[in-house]
């Protein structure tokens, strides 16, 4: 109780402005402890529930009270442990040192409040230093710190992309992972930091990773200008701005993986240079349409570069039409991509192109918003145009394929019963020659279907090696007969040029049917018709320019030139139209050129017209040339001998056409079985078997085909041979009837005579 009084009493009497508060036990103080904030307790080593350090233990376990532990005997054992429970001093009591407590208790405030301090700083700079560890792990550069001699020691975690981790990498030199050829320029750089040189703020140098290929990385280490230069000696003291070597403690920085960077720098270069060598116009456009950037196919397509701030617009007088620029512009100014065509004039020559615009995403980085790219379709817009054609002339064959098949049908009756009647009437009978003028009649018509047949490339072709001089020089003997006066012939024909694989009378045909019309496009005036014959070998350009998939080699080339008016540009894509023409009526049908078309065609030939108004025309006919080794593979075929007696089953769904060829056969003395149907020819066939000699099938039936009914008939037991009668000998020819199983092919309208021919030959 003494020394507690003589502590208050030293309290009362010190500067200190404290409120001092007595308990007498343990279970006291940790009550106090519990319900108030105290800034310092003082306790006595030895209390009535306890000693001293059980408070020590309560304050070590989360209290910041400092506290001060008395005792009246100096053990230095008891001063070691308290201390050592955390006790902020030690104080054996005596007069002197209970008189000094306040200055005690005040140095353990201070200490404690000091020791707070210190921990809240290292909180705050463990928690500022996670911070940073963190925002430099995020960091996807690579931060580093190097010494005077260029050895790491720091480098940030972003190094682990590359294969390496940051302890295997500290104390060692940076040009370990520098590559081989830059280390030159790294040490370089090292110096001139070295000498405090800033000249250069930034440099590249590629880096080595582990297992990948290298890296090209642009380096920043040096302060910006407008800071001062702080120089730091090794020991870490400031030495100011005069540069020493000694002053020089090494140097940081920031390497960034620019290779993604460079490489599409390279592709951008790449991409340019393309642009600039392709045949397509590229040109970028700003929003108003003025040319930005353009390649040379561009201002050699159109005639717009980027130059004197040309505009899309400026292709108005040289476009074939206002409307393709129109919609062009028109979806610029919109700001929304675009496709079509564009006909622009370049002095002769007029240029298809396919045009393609696009809005650019990042327009403002290149000084346009559009992208415009132009294809020459030059080329391809003249082959469709020829496909074009081809498809309508294809068309056109086909319809008129069609309806000679079935004028073919009624050329047989007609033609049949004439040659019946003509058979049965005596020949001083008037109506002998009625019946005589039908045959004529028929006869031509058949020639005009022929021609129609011809000109749709489904005729009937004997073709043979053919020396085709010896044609065109028969062609001009007998225009010289016919021709007027006023008409001056001239022969230009090589009677050596060679042969083709052509038919004899198809080639007259076109050569009759050229010279026709070019004596007939001089008029009453007359003039010059030339007619040649040639030799000409083509290579694949020139071969390519007359017909796309034409093959180069040899050629023998008819040419028939006049020097009349010429072909109106309007009409020149319809002269090979059937039924086509310019003549007046009753001077030509319009079946002339269409007829020479077809043949050329057929016989694998090409066909080119040349035709100037005034200055006259030119029709060119190339067909391949045929070469010794295929002229020596020619055989000729030798015809069996005849004998006129058997049974023929005739089988055709039109009852008239079976009724005529009955009644001609059965002239002839043979014996005919007629049917209508399929169905009905195989009961026939199975009736009566082996006794038929020979079948007559027609190849349109609306049942099945003939070569179906062919396959049923010997099915059934048929063994006798087979002739295939078709009115559309476009379907099939000789060598196609043979491989369905047909021994010989009869086209339509049939004439007694050629019927009666084919089969007496069939059963010789």
């Amino acid at each position: 109780a003494a020394h507690t009084e003589l502590v208050l009493e030293a309290f009362k009497e010190s500067h200190l402005d404290a409120e001092v508060v007595e308990v007498d036990s343990i279970a006291a103080a940790r009550a106090a402890l519990a319900v108030g904030e105290w800034d310092l307790l003082i306790s006595d080593w030895l209390l009535p529930d306890g000693d001293a350090l059980a408070l020590l233990e309560q304050v070590a376990g989360g209290s910041a009270v400092p506290v001060v532990v008395m005792t009246s005997h100096g053990s230095e054992r008891v001063a070691v442990e308290v201390m050592r429970a955390g006790a902020a001093d030690y104080v054996v009591k005596s007069s002197e040192s209970l008189l000094d407590m306040p200055h005690v208790a005040e140095r353990a405030i201070r200490e404690r409040r000091q020791l707070c301090e210190l921990q809240q700083t290292r909180i705050a700079l463990h928690r500022s230093e996670a911070n940073l560890d963190a925002i430099v792990r995020a960091v996807p550069d690579i931060i580093y710190r190097l010494d005077p001699m260029g050895r790491i020691t720091f480098i940030s975690h972003a190094i682990s992309r590359y294969g390496y981790t940051e302890e295997e990498l500290l104390g060692r030199s940076v040009l370990d992972i520098i590559h081989p050829d830059d280390r030159e320029e790294a040490r370089y750089r090292m110096a001139e930091r070295r000498t405090g040189e800033r000249a250069t703020r930034m440099h590249e140098l590629r880096l080595v990773p582990k297992g990948s290929a290298t890296r090209h990385f642009e380096l920043h280490s040096q302060v910006l200008d407008d800071l001062p230069v702080i120089l730091v000696s090794a020991e870490g003291q400031y030495v100011g701005d005069q540069v020493t070597d000694e002053a020089f403690v090494g140097t940081q920085g920031i390497a960034r993986d620019v290779t993604d960077r460079k490489r599409a720098e390279q592709e951008i270069r790449q991409l340019a240079a393309a642009v600039r060598a392709v045949d397509e116009g590229v040109a970028l456009l700003r929003a108003d349409g003025t040319v930005a950037h353009a390649n040379a196919a561009f201002a050699d397509l159109v005639g717009l570069d980027a130059g004197q701030h040309r505009n899309l617009r400026d292709l108005g007088p040289a476009c074939a039409s206002a409307y393709q620029l129109e919609r062009l512009v028109e979806a610029l100014l919109a700001g929304r991509g675009y496709r079509g065509r564009l006909s622009v004039a370049r002095g002769a020559l007029r240029r298809e192109l396919d045009v393609t615009l696009a809005p650019l995403t990042e327009g403002a980085s290149v000084g346009a918003e559009f992208a415009l790219v132009l294809h020459d379709m030059t080329e391809q817009a003249h082959l469709e145009a020829q496909l074009r054609e081809a498809v309508k002339l294809e068309a056109i064959g086909t319809l008129a394929g069609g309806i000679a098949h079935d004028f073919n049908n009624v050329l047989s009756a007609i033609i049949g019963h004439a040659e019946l009647a003509l058979c049965d009437v005596p020949a001083e009978v008037p109506a002998a020659d009625s019946l005589q003028l039908i045959m004529d009649s028929a006869q031509r018509a058949a020639g005009l279907t022929r021609q129609i047949l011809t000109f749709a490339r489904r005729g009937e072709q004997q073709r043979e090696p053919v020396e085709w001089s010896l044609v065109v020089r028969e062609v001009v003997r007998l225009l010289r007969a016919t021709i007027p006066p006023t008409v001056r012939v001239i022969e230009e024909i090589d009677r050596h040029v060679g042969l083709v694989l052509a038919d004899a009378s198809q080639l007259h045909q076109v050569a009759m049917n050229l010279a026709t019309n070019g004596y007939q496009a001089l008029g009453d005036g007359g003039g010059n018709l030339r007619i040649g014959l040639s030799r000409v070998c083509l290579d694949e350009q020139q071969a390519h320019a007359l017909r796309r998939g034409m093959e180069p080699g040899e050629y023998l080339r008819l040419t028939v030139q006049d020097d009349g008016p010429g072909i109106d540009p309007a009409n020149l894509a319809r002269i090979f139209e059937p039924f086509f023409t310019t003549k007046p009526v009753g001077q030509g049908t319009g079946m002339g050129l269409a007829v020479v078309h077809g043949i050329v065609l057929s016989h694998g030939g090409v066909i080119a017209v040349d035709s100037t108004p005034g200055s006259g025309t030119t029709f060119s006919i190339y067909l391949p040339r045929l070469s010794d080794v295929d002229v020596d593979a020619t055989t000729e075929v030798v015809a069996p001998a005849l004998r006129a007696h058997g049974m023929v089953l005739i089988i055709d769904d039109e009852l008239t056409l079976v009724r005529i060829f009955q009644r001609v056969l059965e002239r002839l003395g043979f014996e005919t079985i007629g049917c209508t149907s399929p169905h009905e020819a195989m009961f026939v066939v199975q009736r009566e078997g082996d006794a038929i000699d020979l079948v007559l099938c027609d190849f349109m039936m609306p049942e099945m085909i003939g070569p179906e009914l062919l396959d049923r008939l010997r099915s059934c037991g048929l063994k006798a041979p087979a002739v295939l009668v078709t009115g559309y000998p476009g379907a099939v020819d000789h060598e196609a009837a043979t491989a369905m199983g047909f021994d010989a092919l009869l086209p339509k309208p049939v004439t007694g005579a050629a019927m009666a021919a084919l089969v007496r030959r069939l059963l010789a």
